[in-house]
């Protein structure tokens, strides 16, 4: 399995590096393959979300995998990617930064008590076998602090420094190939208490929404595969998908 980031496209506008991606896939491009933009102009998060930020500002990649597995277990790879592309960032900090990324469930990345930066996985599959899975990495690297949403920061805000959108791709990329080597392996969960360590939230009460249903508790911590724990008045419970929307944000 060679590292990832081969071939590589990059845009200085694009509508999705999903949707470009999703197109190379589709004509048979190899694992590896990553598609970069300098500027979205119908980027998006879970959900349908809109992601945009100013041109130049912003990490924005999509990255091609072709795990071969069944699509049933893809679940804990969001989360593996979340962790990956923390380290990757951490690698580059200034040593005398003291703050660390926080993670929280499913696929969302905090510096500082903003967030930063977002996963979102699509994938297509055949017979159960999974054919791509496409992975989307945003992050707010050099937006400055009106350019920011409510809730949301940016890595040059925090560390008061200006990044390489280069240089935060390919170290991204370089912990994503390692973690990436190790889900593929054999039952790998060295992840998991790594994953926990960084986890926002845990062991706090917490509500989950989901398509109109929801559900609180208190978030306990997640399974190998990938799924959230959640400790209710009716005993506990795994949350395979929806959004964490109420828990204190950090001091």
């Amino acid at each position: 399995m060679s590292a990832l980031g081969h071939p590589r496209f990059v845009y200085e506008s694009i509508s999705s590096t999903m949707d470009r991606l999703a197109d190379l896939a589709a004509e048979g491009s190899p694992e590896g393959t990553v598609v970069v933009a300098r500027e979205q102009t119908a980027g998006r998060g879970r959900a349908g979300r809109v992601w945009i930020a100013p041109p130049g500002t912003s990490l924005l990649m999509s990255v091609l995998l072709r795990p071969n597995m069944p699509a049933s277990a893809l679940g804990p790879l969001p989360l593996i990617a979340g962790l990956a592309t923390a380290e990757g960032i951490e690698s580059l900090l200034d040593p005398g930064f003291t703050s660390s990324i926080r993670l929280k469930w499913p696929n969302d990345l905090y510096l500082g008590g903003g967030k930063i930066g977002g996963i979102l996985m699509q994938s297509r599959s055949a017979a159960g076998l999974v054919e791509f899975v496409n992975l989307g990495i945003g992050i707010n690297v050099n937006l400055d602090a009106d350019s920011l949403p409510a809730g949301a920061l940016s890595l040059s805000v925090e560390s008061g420094t200006t990044w390489s959108l280069d240089v935060i791709e390919q170290a991204i990329l370089k912990r994503l190939s390692n973690r990436y080597r190790g889900f593929c392996g054999t039952e790998n969960t060295e992840w998991l208490a790594e994953w926990h360590d960084r986890a926002l939230y845990l062991g706090e009460n917490v509500r989950i929404d989901d398509h109109g249903m929801s559900a609180e508790g208190k978030f306990i911590g997640v399974t190998s595969s990938g799924a959230l724990l959640l400790e209710t008045a009716e005993g506990r419970q795994e949350i395979v998908a929806g959004d964490l929307v109420r828990g204190p944000r950090p001091a």
